[in-house]
């Protein structure tokens, strides 16, 4: 359904909202990975900002501001979602080089 403000949207808004609603997705649809530690959030955050053309700093404000990602030491704070939404391609997902010890 949709939101009452969203019948007020100029096409921008609507393209900003829509592309905000997708980066939260595909983030989320990367936690396992991020709580697993087979990749790091930063890798993610940097994928996504070449992916949408935006900052990284502004990737980690919108996820911030959702209340989603609160920094290195929780980089998942919501329970991830299962996503029906277009996810990153497993040859565009970035890969952790971090190794055991």
């Amino acid at each position: 359904m949709m939101d009452r403000s969203q019948l007020y949207e100029t096409p921008d808004e609507k393209k900003r909202r829509e592309r905000n609603e997708n980066i939260v997705r595909e983030y989320m649809s990367c936690s396992p990975d991020i709580l697993e530690g087979f990749v790091t959030p930063g890798k993610v955050i940097r994928r996504l900002h070449e992916k949408y053309g935006m900052t990284i700093y502004g990737v980690t404000c919108l996820l911030k501001r959702k209340g989603i990602y609160k920094g290195a030491q929780n980089p998942v704070a919501r329970k991830p979602l299962k996503v029906e939404a277009p996810e990153l391609k497993s040859s565009e997902l970035p890969v952790s080089t971090h190794t055991e010890n």
